[in-house]
């Protein structure tokens, strides 16, 4: 675990050394969703959610993986005794703790803009899905960018990704359906996220250090 805390620590610090285009996208990140919150209502809860966690992680994770593959420090990386799992669990849980501490601030802004517009608060029924189940899928989200980048080495291409997912989180005809049937069984999208991202994090600790360093180079 020393290892993984190791990485974890080394990102945390590098994300000050982003620039001001990554502060620019959390900020956008941020104030989407309570600006959306405007004219959705009480849907602006789910938006806000949606984008916060899955937005922060793009936004993080690409410019990390691009950082990184300028720097050279993830080859560095690879030629530690570290293991390819204890590098990509470092990284995970850095980009997932800044992602998600955005989607909760983003919420609480969200929260203070609904009520104050519409005097509506998210009922208790969606309270898990806001701060566990979004969650936890964005974290699988994560895991297969991590993925792609592994294998194929190139996050350029990767911004795609986003344009298919950005118009459905921004679309609450799209969301409501899936909303209400997870609503209905919250405990089976949770548990189903958790067995996903362990399968996901056994297939990226699987991966050798020579194809990476193959791949990266």
């Amino acid at each position: 675990m020393r290892g993984v805390s190791a990485v974890f620590w080394k990102e945390l610090r590098s994300f000050y050394g982003f620039g001001w285009m990554a502060w620019l996208g959390l900020f956008v990140t941020l104030a989407l969703g309570p600006l959306l919150s405007l004219e959705m209502g009480a849907t602006g809860f789910l938006v806000t959610s949606l984008w916060g966690i899955f937005g922060g992680v793009y936004l993080l994770e690409t410019i990390s993986f691009y950082y990184e593959r300028t720097q050279g420090s993830f080859l560095m990386l690879l030629s530690s005794p570290l293991t390819v799992g204890e590098i990509f669990l470092g990284k995970y849980l850095a980009i997932f703790l800044v992602a998600y501490l955005t989607q909760l601030i983003a919420l609480a802004i969200s929260a203070c803009v609904i009520w104050s517009t519409f005097a509506v608060l998210p009922p208790p029924s969606l309270l898990p899905m806001l701060f566990i189940t979004i969650p936890i899928y964005g974290f699988v989200f994560m895991e297969l960018y991590s993925l792609a980048y592994a294998l194929l080495g190139n996050v350029s291409y990767l911004w795609l990704v986003m344009v298919f997912i950005i118009p459905f989180l921004l679309s609450p005809s799209q969301i409501m359906p899936i909303i209400n049937s997870i609503i209905s069984s919250p405990a089976l999208p949770i548990v189903l996220g958790i067995l996903l991202a362990l399968l996901l994090f056994f297939v990226v600790s699987k991966i050798s250090k020579e194809r990476m360093v193959i791949v990266l180079s």
